[in-house]
């Protein structure tokens, strides 16, 4: 699915976007910021159709296995039976979950704030890294909202968790 659409993406809006940007740009980086922009397109289209719709609960399998693996296994326990067998494979010690379990909720935040930074693309040099940091700052703390919620963390504690270690999620 990633691949169908990066190439449709690519086939149909990169060489628009690139004489688009080619306004703004000087030197040729309207290319460069081009490709950044298609491929965050891509990214965008690909969470919505695959990621929010048909992954979350492998996700979940995933997020759960690597705990397990780091020796958490009493926080994986909350929401599902984790076995002392195949010690050495933390994926096979997972047991079906016992709650309804979520890796990450769709967001319409983060969505219209893609949406609204993708301007930024347009300036030049410093465009692209900027509208990364920006999109960083509000993805990488969604990224553990499970973590969030196996250590029943209010929104007041969540907040402060993550402040402690913004710089480590936007990055």
């Amino acid at each position: 699915m990633s691949a169908f659409i990066l190439l449709n993406l690519f086939f149909w809006t990169y060489i628009p976007q690139v004489a688009f940007l080619a306004l703004f740009h000087k030197k040729g980086s309207a290319w460069v910021n081009g490709t950044f922009l298609v491929l965050g397109e891509a990214a965008a289209v690909v969470a919505i159709l695959f990621e929010a719709f048909l992954v979350d609960e492998a996700q979940v399998d995933i997020f759960d296995a690597v705990l397990v693996y780091r020796g958490y296994d009493d926080l994986v326990r909350q929401t599902r039976p984790v076995e002392e067998t195949s010690l050495n494979d933390p994926v096979r010690r997972l047991g079906k979950p016992t709650r309804s379990s979520v890796y990450g909720p769709f967001s319409f935040r983060q969505i219209a704030e893609f949406i609204l930074l993708l301007p930024l693309n347009l300036v030049p040099y410093f465009g692209v890294p900027l509208f990364l940091l920006l999109t960083g700052y509000r993805a990488g703390p969604l990224q553990h909202w499970r973590y969030f919620k196996l250590l029943d963390l209010d929104k007041k504690n969540r907040n402060a968790f993550v402040k402690r270690r913004r710089w480590q999620y936007t990055w």
